[in-house]
């Protein structure tokens, strides 16, 4: 006789395993759902409740009870996972079929793993629960098989970012962030891999902060530096340099103050504001920070830091939070460190999905 029975915890993997042991290898989800959810952006504050059934049967679509927020995990999701007749490239494969959804060890493994790389509870689940709908019995229990459906969800849910990253800084680009995220190392190495180019390279900054940023640079043919006491005087540099120079603009080094920074901006709208983010940073701060930087607009982050830390499914959180794309990602504290542009290949990659 079949038994059903709602099961309660902090994360889906903990809540599968003890399904599991309780059920066996074929127990059946019935429903998920989030309930006291008192802080929307912070995955600690989430109970989720799963209701399990003690014998294989035909379940019907998992429904969401995620509530609204800036950018919801639904519309994350939904918005990238456009059904397309080329959107498995290795149809031989996979099996996209509703299926029964029966918990496997491999979904177990995988998620665990996920989670310590720091990815979202939610975005998590929702994908768990993609699979579980679009892979058939067998190949739920075909690592090679279920692995490459995984990226492949979670490619094309960052299939919105594509193009974002400025490769040639065409545009001028302002650098934003608090003091120590990187700012200046940030367009010192980007300094330094144009003038590698052959390109003219200007660099716009506060006054005082010569000495700092000049110091980073590991070469200067072709760079001028400017500094700048406002962003009236900002915008004057912009306007003569930008037919013929990548320019960077650094902006002041501060804590909690951004009326600073707000005195120093260019209200040039067709200059790029980027906000500089450490991958190693608590989450929690992580998400202060977009708040905090709100109030000035930013239209991309830059991540520096990724040799500090293996949990790169902050940048995947922290790209949802903001529902804005990645420009930059940075390694190493020095201009000689490495700077690439943002791609969802390159992402994907750091989150080591095998």
């Amino acid at each position: 006789m079949m038994s059903v029975k709602k099961f309660k915890g902090t994360s889906l993997p903990e809540i599968l395993t003890r399904i599991r042991s309780e059920f066996g290898d074929n127990a059946v989800i019935l429903k998920t759902e989030e309930i006291n959810r008192k802080h929307p952006r912070f995955v600690s504050s989430n109970r989720v409740v799963v209701t399990a059934a003690g014998e294989p049967v035909k379940s019907a679509q998992l429904p969401s009870t995620l509530p609204s927020s800036k950018t919801t995990v639904e519309e994350f999701l939904a918005s990238n996972l456009e059904r397309s007749n080329d959107q498995v490239s290795n149809k031989a494969t996979l099996s996209i079929r509703p299926s029964e959804t029966i918990v496997t060890n491999i979904a177990e493994e995988l998620c665990t793993r996920l989670l310590q790389q720091g990815i979202d509870g939610k975005i998590l689940e929702r994908m768990l629960e993609i699979c579980l709908r679009h892979l058939d019995a067998g190949a739920l229990q075909n690592r090679i098989v279920f692995v490459k459906f995984l990226t492949y969800l979670f490619l094309r849910t960052l299939t919105r970012y594509d193009g974002s990253a400025p490769t040639d800084c065409s545009q001028p680009i302002c650098f934003l962030g608090r003091s120590g995220a990187g700012k200046s190392t940030t367009i010192a190495k980007l300094a330094v891999t144009f003038l590698r180019q052959g390109r003219d390279v200007v660099v716009i900054a506060p006054r005082g902060g010569r000495k700092q940023l000049l110091d980073l640079l590991s070469e200067r043919r072709g760079l001028t530096y400017l500094e700048a006491y406002d962003g009236t005087e900002v915008g004057r540099f912009v306007d003569f340099y930008r037919d013929t120079h990548v320019v960077l603009i650094d902006t002041p080094s501060i804590t909690t103050e951004l009326a600073l920074v707000q005195r120093f901006l260019p209200s040039d709208p067709s200059i790029e504001r980027h906000l500089v983010l450490k991958a190693d940073a608590q989450e929690h701060n992580l998400y202060a920070t977009l708040e905090a930087f709100e109030q000035l607009g930013f239209s991309k982050l830059v991540f520096t830091n990724l040799d500090q830390t293996g949990q790169f499914g902050t940048l995947l959180n922290t790209m949802y939070i903001a529902d804005r794309p990645i420009s930059f990602l940075s390694e190493g504290t020095s201009s000689h460190g490495t700077i690439h542009p943002y791609s969802k290949e390159k992402l994907v990659a750091l989150l080591r999905i095998e």
